[in-house]
C-alpha cells in the first residue's frame, strides 16, 4: 500500500484507518504466516495535509507496537521535489526512498 492510498477516495478515512489497517495485516499474516511484515510511515507529500500524515502516522505506529512490528519512520522524509504527479516518484525519488528504507533496515 503506497501513501496515495492513504488519500484515495476508498472509503479509508482517519476514523476507520486503524481498523481497516489491522484487516491488512491479519490478512498477510493469513496468507503467509512466516512473513515479517515491516511498516513504514508516511512521508511528506503533496497528496495530504501535514495534520493527515501525522494522524495516519501515529496510527501506524500504533500498529506496529500492537503488532510487535519493525517500523521504518519516513515522517521527515520530504518526497515532493521528487514527484512526476502529486503521487507517483521518479527514478530519484524511487532511489531516494529506497536508500533510506536500506539504511534503516541495516542499523
Amino acid at each position: 500500500m503506497g501513501s496515495n492510498d492513504a488519500h484515495s477516495n476508498s472509503g479509508i478515512v482517519e476514523s476507520n484507518f486503524y481498523s481497516k489497517y489491522k484487516i491488512m495485516i491479519d490478512y498477510i499474516y493469513e496468507l503467509c504466516k512466516d512473513c515479517e511484515i515491516i511498516l513504514i510511515t508516511l512521508p511528506i507529500s503533496n497528496l495530504y495535509p501535514s495534520s493527515r500524515q501525522v494522524s495516519f502516522n501515529n496510527q501506524i505506529r500504533a500498529i506496529a507496537s500492537e503488532y510487535d512490528l519493525k517500523l521504518i519512520d519516513m515522517e521527515a522524509f520530504d518526497i515532493r521535489p521528487h514527484l512526476i504527479d502529486s503521487a507517483h516518484p521518479e527514478y530519484s525519488g524511487m532511489k531516494a526512498m529506497s536508500d533510506f528504507i536500506v539504511s534503516e533496515l541495516l542499523k
